[in-house]
């Protein structure tokens, strides 16, 4: 909350260009592969995994680059304003790196912590979540939910089609 009756919001993923030249053999084999994909028992990655899973991977308390957009909306429209967006790369270091399970918890009022298996391997989204982060952790993650709510239902008003199978897995 930026003041003004303004929120700003940050988005934020791996800056993969800075460690994958451009037409470079490792480019046009990922370009060959398009995308990650997830089976039951396994991932294909995109990229190596010293990539994909570590330094291109925006782990909890390490500094990652980043390409970023932030941009502000009104708290009471969600309108986006214009003029106040920027893109650009950038430094982050995430606060807490969480599972969905443990962000779904954390929005219901449960403990975000009571799958948590010790010892949890490094590196990894999944960890304790520290119970001082759990309330400002909890009300950014019911920001964003409105937020891409309100965003659904400007699509939808839009006449966009909804090809999820009916919206389920939403956050209350």
């Amino acid at each position: 909350r930026i003041g003004g009756g303004c929120l700003e919001i940050g988005v934020h993923i791996a800056d993969v260009d800075a460690f994958v030249s451009v037409g470079s053999a490792l480019d046009r084999e990922a370009a060959r592969r398009c995308t990650t994909f997830y089976l039951v028992d396994r991932r294909y990655n995109m990229l190596p995994e010293r990539l994909s899973g570590d330094v291109c991977s925006l782990h909890e308390g390490v500094d990652r680059l980043a390409v970023s957009v932030v941009f502000r909306v009104l708290e009471d429209t969600w309108e986006i304003q214009r003029g106040h967006t920027w893109f650009g790369r950038t430094v982050i270091r995430n606060r807490a790196a969480m599972t969905y399970r443990q962000g779904h918890a954390l929005l219901h009022d449960e403990d975000p912590n009571a799958d948590v298996r010790s010892p949890h391997p490094p590196l990894t989204a999944g960890n304790t979540v520290k119970k001082s982060l759990h309330p400002v952790l909890k009300r950014d993650l019911r920001t964003l939910t409105l937020f891409a709510r309100a965003l659904k239902e400007g699509r939808s008003r839009g006449g966009a089609v909804d090809l999820s199978g009916g919206g389920g897995g939403e956050a209350e």
